[in-house]
């Protein structure tokens, strides 16, 4: 008899046992629950907001319209502009932008090291007296250019002239007429948006240049110095 009831006692914890344990799972589930349905509406609300900040920005702003020039009204570095590129035989209208200027050390090394390579077409010397090394780096954007077979090339005339109506540049009480060195290759590329590069040497510490890019002179692009 005393057996029996030890034997029930027994069962009886056991029983409480698993009531106990699954009335903790349920408890634990239902928070679970609440606690991602209040993550996903958290993140809905937030990719709501971030929607309709892009939206208002989109509407007001396309920094990558490109822009009209002139020797009287430049462009900055970094903005796009229209040029005219000679492409079979014909002048097409594409987006050109300078997209960096180094000078010094740093331009003298690159150009040095492209010389090096291309030996037959340009022979590198070091700079003149109170003149450093400049390279120019360009982007064109070729999608307006129907492609050929073998692809588009990225060759833009470049040329380098003072402010305003000057043709030569003016500083420090004298007068330069600059000569540029084209470091493209003459190859085929199949990219939408290709970069080009030029080199010249300019007198040190001088800004007060202007950047022309385009193959004919009715459409070109004018960008500040640096």
């Amino acid at each position: 008899m005393q057996k029996k009831r030890i034997s029930i006692n027994l069962m009886l914890l056991i029983f409480i046992f698993i009531i106990i344990l699954l009335s903790m799972y349920f408890i634990i589930k239902i928070n679970v629950e609440r606690e991602n349905k209040h993550q996903i509406e958290g993140a809905e609300q937030e990719t709501t907001n971030d929607s309709n900040t892009n939206t208002d920005t989109d509407t007001n702003i396309n920094i990558d319209q490109p822009k009209n020039s002139s020797k009287m009204e430049t462009l900055k570095v970094g903005e796009w502009g229209i040029a005219s590129k000679l492409e079979s035989n014909d002048y097409k209208s594409v987006n050109v932008r300078v997209s960096n200027i180094q000078r010094g050390t740093s331009a003298e090394r690159i150009i040095k090291s492209w010389s090096e390579s291309n030996s037959d077409r340009f022979i590198f010397t070091e700079a003149l007296n109170k003149m450093e090394w400049v390279l120019i780096e360009y982007e064109i954007d070729l999608s307006n250019i129907k492609m050929s077979e073998k692809g588009n090339t990225v060759g833009l005339a470049l040329n380098i002239e003072g402010l305003g109506n000057n043709t030569s540049i003016k500083y420090d009480n004298k007068i330069y007429n600059i000569t540029v060195f084209d470091l493209n290759k003459d190859e085929y590329i199949n990219d939408k948006i290709a970069t080009g590069r030029y080199s010249m040497q300019l007198p040190k510490g001088c800004t007060d240049y202007t950047i022309i890019l385009g193959d004919n002179t009715s459409q070109r692009a004018f960008i500040k110095g640096e």
